[in-house]
């Protein structure tokens, strides 16, 4: 049965300010051990768990930044075919590491999975774990980071993580106009428990090491005034600096109903509606809201019962967000015999949000179970939209797209039937049988094999590392050669099965709507093109000493015909740049045409985190 995945003063500064900041921010050289190879995970061998020649007893471990996740067989004690043994140590210093939690996995979901057996490390930073192998180990603390966090194993194995403490992440807001701590404003990360934390007089925050650096942070000063900044996850920051742009544009945002009418009560949430930050409407359904001039700000406009919206500030007056209420809808699931679903049959599905939403939905989850072939779902689009939906029961596993029209009464029609079995000899690039080799198949995938070989692993390199399947739906498995057996749905479009290899090996099975199964030979390939460069943290402030947020920073290696790569910043001016060796011009191009370039070159490597200062370039 297939499991459903469910920027007053600033900040105190020592005699050397370039290197203060500098200090402030050390901890992203902690990035390198987490992009190093990042498309290349798969062929580095991190992914994966020991070959089957061990490595000698007494082989030493790679310490540093720069270490892999190290797997070894070397262990003190015989380890059960259905059993792993896991090591957590410190990354710097090889210490034992106790009570970290690590957990085994045997199908990795989008929401992580359920773990088949969990554990803590003892004094020796060592536990057992016994269950369903091959399978996933992972490290299920939050108080560390490791990279990747999911190493896939077969039983009678020893997988070693070397990790850092995951500190608290102090974030310092300065005014981009005067350099000074702007205090008191509201400042929270996406998934934020509780209300968003306020920054004291020196514009500091401090949020909790739970919490990975977020993607999105959002920042007000409780009554008109907003900025969202995006930052790079990098495991380990430690402090962030961020720069409150000017208030130099003013919009209003009005939400109304379907009929024109306003809604009142509504909140337009800055970001995302996991940050907690936002601007309360009137009860005209109206805010006036100020944000700088250079970037777009998102706002989701949430109001009771009606489904959330997305819209951006970008220097008109007015935005209006028309919200469309929701309702309860009713899904009928029945056999291809036409006979109801049993009762107690499970519907899930996700929708981005209603069809007049276009893009600008936020996507939402759902699921219940039916009742005389019927399942009723709450607050739904009461207008036309689309859903992906799959349904599970007894001899029952279907995914399906269904379409729903204008009427809220009408139900949506979905026809299930049992899946299917699909059964892979999977053989090596040079053709000889995979046997004995340990590989991850991701299944089933929507829309088959359509993307591109290199695509579609740097989509599976990043969600094993997060521990996590990459759709809806389906999961990763880790599984032994040279025949592995696939469960997949019906369903009403094509699917993909995925085999990713050792060594950045890659195959995929399309498997059409009417295919039942059986016996397919599929041969493991390179992804078809080169792994990208290592990567390489830097940090860059313009000459006033704010961050160069959100700049395109173009680096070159000084060596006639070097292609140039590109390398963004996030907010605090953090950037991964391809290159962990060399010397490398760097420069950037405001929006406004105005051309800048760093005052010294980049030369890597390089001890602790280099500053690009970034200049007028001559004219």
């Amino acid at each position: 049965m297939p499991t459903t995945p469910s920027p007053a003063a600033r900040p105190p500064e020592p005699a050397d300010p370039r290197r203060a900041r500098r200090d402030r921010r050390v901890a992203l050289v902690l990035a390198l051990a987490a992009l190093v190879g990042a498309a290349a995970l798969v062929a580095s061998g991190v992914v994966f768990g020991p070959d089957d020649e061990p490595e000698p007893t007494g082989a030493p471990v790679p310490q540093g930044p720069d270490a892999p996740l190290h797997a070894a067989d070397a262990a003190p004690r015989p380890i059960p075919p259905g059993a792993v043994d896991v090591v957590v140590v410190t990354r710097d210093g090889g210490e034992p590491v106790e009570d970290a939690e690590v957990a085994l996995l045997a199908t990795l979901a989008r929401d992580g999975g359920a773990p088949s057996h969990a554990a803590r490390t003892d004094a020796t930073g060592r536990a057992r774990l016994v269950g369903e192998l091959p399978g996933f180990v992972t490290l299920a603390s939050g108080r560390f980071d490791a990279e990747p966090r999911v190493v896939a194993t077969t039983g009678g194995r020893e997988v070693r993580f070397e990790v850092v403490a995951r500190p608290a992440t102090r974030a310092f807001l300065l005014d981009a106009a005067t350099g000074l701590p702007a205090a008191g404003f509201l400042l929270s990360p996406d998934g934020v428990a509780g209300e968003p934390p306020r920054t004291d007089g020196q514009g500091v925050v401090t949020w909790a090491a739970a919490a990975r650096t977020p993607a999105i942070v959002a920042a007000s000063d409780g009554r008109r005034r907003v900025a969202a900044f995006v930052l790079h996850r990098v495991p380990g920051r430690a402090d962030v600096r961020l720069a409150m742009p000017t208030a130099t544009r003013a919009t209003t945002v009005r939400a109304l109903d379907v009929e024109g009418r306003a809604v009142a009560g509504a909140r337009a949430y800055v970001g995302t509606e996991a940050t907690g930050v936002a601007v309360d409407l009137d009860d005209r359904g109206e805010a006036v809201v100020e944000h700088g001039e250079r970037d777009a700000v998102t706002l989701v406009v949430v109001a009771r019962g009606f489904s959330p919206r997305r819209v951006e500030l970008d220097g008109r007056p007015e935005v209006v967000a028309v919200l469309e209420p929701t309702t309860a809808r009713a899904i009928r699931v029945r056999r291809a015999d036409g006979s109801d679903a049993p009762d107690g049959t499970t519907v899930a599905g996700w929708s981005l949000g209603p069809a007049r939403y276009g893009r600008q939905g936020t996507g939402r989850t759902f699921a219940g179970t039916t009742a005389g072939g019927v399942a009723r779902l709450e607050e739904l689009p009461s207008g036309a939209f689309e859903a992906d939906v799959e349904v599970t029961g007894p001899d029952l596993w279907t995914w399906a797209t269904v379409r729903a029209g204008a009427d809220p009464a009408a139900p949506l029609e979905v026809t299930a039937s049992a899946g299917r079995t699909l059964r892979l000899q999977v053989a090596r690039p040079s053709g000889d049988p995979a046997a004995d080799d340990l590989v991850v198949v991701h299944a089933p995938r929507r829309g088959g094999c359509s993307d591109a070989p290199e695509a579609r692993r740097r989509a599976l390199d990043e969600a094993v590392r997060e521990g996590r399947a990459d759709g809806a739906f389906g999961g990763l498995r880790a599984l032994v050669g040279p025949e592995v057996e696939v469960a997949l749905p019906a369903a009403d479009g094509t699917v993909g099965v995925e085999v990713l290899g050792p060594a950045g090996t890659l195959a995929c099975v399309a498997v059409a709507p009417g295919d039942g199964g059986g016996v397919r030979d599929v041969r493991l390939a390179p992804a078809g093109a080169a792994a990208a460069e290592a990567t390489t943290v830097v940090l860059a402030e313009w000459e006033d000493g704010t961050p160069a947020a959100l700049a395109d920073l173009l680096v070159t290696r000084e060596e006639q015909g070097a292609t140039p790569t590109h390398a963004t910043t996030d907010a605090s001016g953090a950037a991964f740049v391809e290159a962990v060796e060399g010397r490398f011009r760097v420069e950037t191009t405001r929006p406004d045409g105005a051309r800048f370039v760093a005052d010294a070159p980049l030369l890597l490597p390089a001890r602790g985190t280099p500053l690009l200062r970034l200049r007028p370039a001559a004219r």
